[in-house]
């Protein structure tokens, strides 16, 4: 076994794409169902008690999906952002060892 670190950049960008596709897709269902239950149901149709009791309950649950969309965003910035230090520290070593060889 080695205690080397190897990283594929590759796989980091690809997982940051696949991860903040996912991220988007939910974010552009919330708001299919924010047009229908939100706005369509709640907002222009359905009164009263039950209407209410569904109402907060639809909120916190669209809140909760967002605070999912944005950790998902979050997570797919910080795998990009780990792939270009991965680079810049790559480049640096290739850059140290060309100099050392001097």
């Amino acid at each position: 076994m080695s205690d080397e670190l190897q990283v594929e950049v590759a796989r980091l960008r690809d997982a940051a794409r696949f991860i903040a596709d996912k991220a988007q897709t939910i974010k552009d269902g919330v708001v299919r169902l924010d047009n229908t239950i939100g706005k369509e149901l709640l907002a222009d149709g359905w009164q009263g008690k039950a209407a209410s009791a569904y109402d907060e309950s639809w909120v916190e649950w669209k809140q909760g999906a967002e605070e999912i969309v944005a950790a998902l965003e979050a997570s797919a910035r910080n795998l990009v952002d780990a792939a270009i230090r991965y680079e810049m520290r790559d480049v640096g070593n290739k850059d140290a060892i060309v100099r050392a060889g001097e």
